[in-house]
Formats: structure tokens, sequence, C-alpha cells
């Protein structure tokens, strides 16, 4: 995101820290009092939540997508130019974050009942590990995408993955309900 805003979105350095500042407190303030609300909002049991967080980040990843694609009606529309088209930008981060703390947060409640009491740090540290190899890849595969495509290409990435997960999730579930 900081090279988007900055680069693309032509926000100064204060206006990237701040920006970034606030999506992290925004993250932090969703995971401790939206949680809940959320969780409700989009179903209420594991497998809806998670079937809706993952179907939510691909519509709004794919707004993000053609919101931004070159010479973009939507922000013509809209009448957005330079630094003003940060402002879509950050409501959409913002929005994703919920989802995906929400996501996170499920698949991790989740899998922490599946397994005995005494194999859940374990379970935990390795969740994390994953965790952070995305954090150790996505970046370099994000900067091709964002080099390549330019706003629109990322969130065309993104919003391919999320809806191969989205399919895998729908499918599994399809399965387990067959006798």
């Amino acid at each position: 995101r900081p090279l988007i805003l900055k680069n693309n979105l032509n926000l100064s350095e204060s206006g990237v820290g701040f920006t970034m500042s606030l999506q992290f407190a925004f993250g932090g303030l969703a995971n401790a009092f939206f949680l809940a609300p959320a969780r409700r909002l989009l179903g209420g049991r594991l497998e809806l939540v998670v079937r809706n967080c993952l179907v939510g980040m691909v519509i709004l990843y794919g707004l993000q997508m053609a919101a931004y694609a070159p010479r973009s009606p939507l922000l013509n529309f809209l009448q957005m130019d330079g630094a003003r088209w940060a402002w879509p930008f950050i409501a959409l981060t913002l929005l994703l974050a919920v989802l995906q703390f929400t996501l996170g947060t499920s698949i991790t409640a989740a899998t922490t009942d599946l397994v005995p009491a005494n194999c859940k740090g374990t379970l935990l540290g390795l969740e994390h590990a994953i965790f952070a190899a995305a954090r150790i890849f996505s970046p370099t595969l994000g900067v091709g995408a964002l080099s390549q495509g330019g706003i629109s290409g990322v969130s065309a990435a993104c919003a391919a993955v999320y809806l191969i997960v989205a399919t895998g999730w729908v499918a599994r579930q399809v399965k387990w309900k067959e006798p």
C-alpha cells in the first residue's frame, strides 16, 4: 500500500504515514469493537462468515480494479483526479480490513477448536508461520503486479486469489453436505 499511496496516488510522505497509521488504528478498532457485529452481519456461523468474507473481498477488489483501471468511467464520473483518487482507495482498504480481520479471526478460532489443548500452541505457531511466509512473498508478487498493471492489476490479482479460495471453500461446503 505505501507504494500505491506515494507513487500512484501522489500522497506526500506524511500523508502516507498518516494513512498507514490510520489503517493500523482502524484494524485494531475493528478487531476490538466491530468483530462480533461484523461476524453476526456476515452470517454468524463459521462457514457463512468465511464464505461471505471471501465473496465480499472478491467484490471489493473487483470494484477497486474497475475504479482504478486506466480511463475508468467511475472515477471520471466522480471527477476524481490526482491525490483525490486516494480517498476511495483508502475507504476500500478500510472495508477490506474489516473483512480480513473477521476472516482471519474466525478461521483461527475454528481451527483451535479442532485440536487437543496440548497442540493449540503448535497450531497457532504453524498458522503464524504461514502468515509470515505470505508476508515474505506477497510484496514481491504485489510489486510485480503493480508494475505491470497498476492499482487495477494488483486489485485483479487479489480478486483472483480470493475468488479461487472462495470457489474452493464453497465446493468444500457442498461436498460435506452430500449424503
